[in-house]
């Protein structure tokens, strides 16, 4: 009795599923290429984040830079007026009686 029920409707369904999988593949490649153009979007955005994070690391390198030279140029100041007073000591210029 089943069978006739379903032959019954047979005819119907046909035009039905042929529609149903019409519908779906139309979404599915509007999909797809709304995935494209958000891909690139998505790409677009990673690309101008990555950059400002290399700007960020870029500019903090040279500040770091700028520090460490000025710790160093510090450094050698001091070891050139060490070095001079140790020339001089060693010369005999500061002392009049030198007991060694």
């Amino acid at each position: 009795m089943a069978e006739k029920g379903f032959k019954r409707f047979l005819p119907a369904l046909i035009p039905l599923i042929m529609e149903v999988m019409r519908r779906m593949k139309r979404d599915r490649i509007h999909d797809k290429e709304i995935e494209k153009i958000d891909q690139t979007q998505e790409k677009l955005s990673t690309l101008e984040n990555l950059m400002v994070k290399m700007e960020k690391k870029s500019q903090s390198n040279r500040e770091q830079m700028d520090k460490k030279l000025t710790v160093i140029k510090t450094f050698l100041i001091i070891n050139t007026i060490l070095l001079l007073v140790f020339l001089l000591a060693t010369t005999g210029f500061f002392s009049v009686n030198c007991p060694w």
